[in-house]
């Protein structure tokens, strides 16, 4: 059983190292700017993204934890923030900020979480290039193994977008 542990330890850190240097890659390669709203992890994503993409990249993370703070911080308009998060609310979101933050990618990141069940279901939007989906993700164990799963969850999608959605960087 240790040699079993021992061998999932090492792949996950090699699954992050991996997702770091793709993604780093990746913002290499198209100067992208990005703007993340963070209503979920408390700061853990602004702690991550700021370890994923370099420091030449425009980024921003805004981490929201009420409506107030949320119509205040992006200055939306009133009738954007719904709670309990829905997929529309979340693909609105990102779509939102990334217009208003005048950013290539823009990240909304909300969360149910049912404290009692040690679970939760995370709400993801990304407005990528213009172009906007949404993903949920059923997150379910200790604390700490839920975000790891979100921060896996929002990257590792993230990562999928740039090979969904190939970026030519025309430089003169």
């Amino acid at each position: 059983m240790k040699q079993f542990q021992t061998e999932l330890d090492i792949a996950t850190i090699d699954f992050k190292h991996d997702l770091k240097a793709e993604l780093n890659a990746y913002f290499n390669a198209v100067n992208a700017s990005v703007v993340i709203l963070d209503m979920a992890t408390h700061g853990l994503i602004s702690y991550y993204g700021h370890k994923l993409f370099k420091e030449s990249n425009q980024a921003m993370t805004l981490v929201c934890e009420n409506p107030i703070s949320f119509n205040t911080l992006i200055q939306a308009p009133s009738d954007l923030y719904t709670y309990p998060p829905t997929q529309d609310f979340i693909e609105k979101t990102a779509s939102f900020i990334t217009k208003r933050f005048n950013s290539h990618i823009g990240i909304a990141i909300a969360e149910i979480n049912d404290i009692e069940e040690n679970n939760s279901k995370l709400f993801i939007g990304y407005s990528f290039y213009n172009n906007s989906c949404n993903r949920i993700i059923e997150c379910s164990a200790s604390e700490e193994i839920r975000y790891n799963q979100i921060i896996n969850g929002v990257f590792g999608y993230l990562k999928m977008l740039f090979i969904k959605y190939p970026i030519i960087n025309k430089r003169s």
